[in-house]
Order: structure tokens, then C-alpha cells, then sequence
């Protein structure tokens, strides 16, 4: 057989590479959330060459089957964040999905509103109202155990991580955690990229609510700022580092507020891979390499 391969111009290809690297995916076939015990199925739809599998199903099971159908049991209440790494000897990928089984009650929930001035009052409504065990940890210090729609009053401005807990008189319990949930203007916000070279960090300020008269960054190194958007050159080192970064403001009408975040600083992988076979196409010919 003679294969050509053309761009869109119909100029033929000199060369093109098949890039045949591990990519981890999945899916749960059948029902993901139920009573206790619940039997969940995954089934493997990872591509590319893979000689190793290991599954994480997010309860302290793991496994390395490279059977395309996976069956778990969980007996415990909860939401489990499920794990599936592919690799070669070279190259892995691994795809993860947060809180992808839930076993038990559903302590999912709404508010309404998620941001505004102060004082802020919130309405949070559970997504299973009827549960025997409600609490409700709003982030600034208040607690409150009642089931049902709830109101809670912020008195203080910046974001608030929520948590819900729902469960029955057995003492099985599910958590739902929703981080930075309610924003409380003025509040302090950041946002980041990176640039490989030279391995920079953008910083771009996103606080909302009020004009900001000062800004305070500390880039987790010892380096600091007192721009708006700054831009810092972190040192590369292997493995890939994490730093701790804080942005402090203060507002126009005397309010403060801050926001700390995770940079992770990334390390570009030059290494080659047998994964990569390349193709090298010359006229009708195809000679794979």
C-alpha cells in the first residue's frame, strides 16, 4: 500500500511524528454514588503505548491490573477522588478525578449570594435538606448544626471556605468542602502564569470591591514586591519546588485583606522517549523508524 501524506497546500510531508506517549483516561460505567456498600466500575480509555497501569481508587486501595474493567467496593461514607496513572518505562500520565464517587448522603450545597459588600447574608441550601446530622462550619469562626436552609451574616471581608457535613444517627458522616466559596468584598485575589524562559512568574492583582492603596507580595523565596502586577525570576531546581506566595492590600476605606496561594515552579522534561516513533514519509514510500 502507498501512502502519501500532504498539508493543505498539497505539498508532501518530508517527515511527521506519531506521538504514541501513554494518556491516561476513564470513565465509571453504571452508578457512582449510592448507600454503603457501593460497587463502582471503571473502565480503562487510556491511548498510546502503556506497559503499566496502577489505580487509585482514593480509599487506600490501589492496584497495577491491566484489566480494562475495574471493579471496587466502598464501604465506608464519603466522596473518593479516583486515579489512573499509564506508563512505559520513560513516560507516564496520570488522569484525576475529585470526589468522582460519593457513598452516603449528599452533602452537596448552593448559596445564594456567593459575593458582596459588607455585611453579606447568605442563604445555604443542602442538596439533601432531610438528613438526620447537618453542621455547617461557615469559615470565619461561626459553627452551626441544623438542617435544612440555613442564613448565615459575614461580618468580616475576604473569602471563606465552606464546609458542610451530613449524616445519620449511626455516625456515618460525608463532608463537602468548598474552598474560598464566599467572597466578602474588598477582598485580596491573584492570579499567575509562567514563562519557560527565563522562568518567570507573572503575578496580575484581582481584588475586587474597593480601590487599593498599597499591595505587599511575598514570593515565598525571600523575594518581595510593592507593585500591582509584578514579575518575579524564581532559581529552577529538580525536583520542581512549591513556594508559598501572599499578596497583602489595603483598601481605600481601610480595610485589609490577604491572599495566600501555591506556585508550583515547573521544570521543562527534555528527556528523549522511545514512545515517540517517528515516520519518516518520502514520496509514496513509509519507513518507520
Amino acid at each position: 500500500m502507498n501512502i502519501t501524506v500532504k498539508d493543505q497546500d498539497g505539498v508532501p510531508f518530508d517527515f511527521v511524528y506519531l506521538d504514541k506517549s501513554p494518556k491516561a483516561d476513564f470513565d465509571v460505567v453504571g452508578a457512582a454514588a449510592g448507600p454503603a456498600p457501593l460497587e463502582v466500575q471503571f473502565k480503562d480509555l487510556s491511548t498510546g503505548h502503556r506497559s503499566n497501569y496502577r489505580w487509585d481508587f482514593g480509599d487506600g486501595t490501589i492496584t497495577t491490573s491491566r484489566a480494562v474493567s475495574q471493579t471496587h467496593e466502598y464501604k465506608e461514607w464519603g466522596y473518593y477522588t479516583v486515579a489512573l496513572t499509564v506508563s512505559t518505562t520513560l513516560m507516564s500520565d496520570t488522569m484525576t478525578k475529585p470526589d468522582l464517587v460519593r457513598v452516603g448522603y449528599d452533602a452537596d450545597f448552593s448559596a445564594n449570594p456567593t459575593t458582596g459588600p459588607l455585611p453579606l447574608i447568605v442563604n445555604f441550601d443542602p442538596l439533601e435538606p432531610d438528613t438526620e446530622y447537618c453542621y455547617w462550619d461557615f469559615g470565619d469562626g461561626v459553627k452551626l448544626q441544623n438542617c435544612g436552609t440555613v442564613s448565615h451574616t459575614y461580618k468580616e471581608n475576604g473569602m471563606f471556605t465552606v464546609v458542610h457535613t451530613v449524616g445519620n444517627d449511626s455516625g456515618d458522616r460525608t463532608t463537602m468542602t468548598k474552598p474560598d466559596y464566599i467572597k466578602v468584598e474588598p477582598y485580596a485575589d491573584w492570579t499567575y502564569r509562567a514563562e519557560w524562559v527565563p522562568f518567570a512568574i507573572w503575578f496580575s492583582d484581582a481584588s475586587r470591591g474597593d480601590a487599593v492603596t498599597s499591595y505587599h507580595w511575598d514570593f515565598g523565596d525571600g523575594g518581595t514586591s510593592t507593585e500591582q502586577n509584578p514579575q518575579h525570576l524564581y532559581v529552577v531546581k529538580l525536583p520542581a519546588v512549591t513556594y508559598s506566595v501572599v499578596l497583602n492590600v489595603t483598601f481605600a476605606n481601610g480595610l485589609t485583606d490577604s491572599r495566600r496561594r501555591e506556585v508550583t515552579i515547573p521544570v521543562p522534561d527534555y528527556e528523549p522517549s522511545s514512545a515517540y516513533l517517528p515516520a519518516i514519509f518520502r514520496g509514496d514510500e513509509i519507513q518507520a523508524r
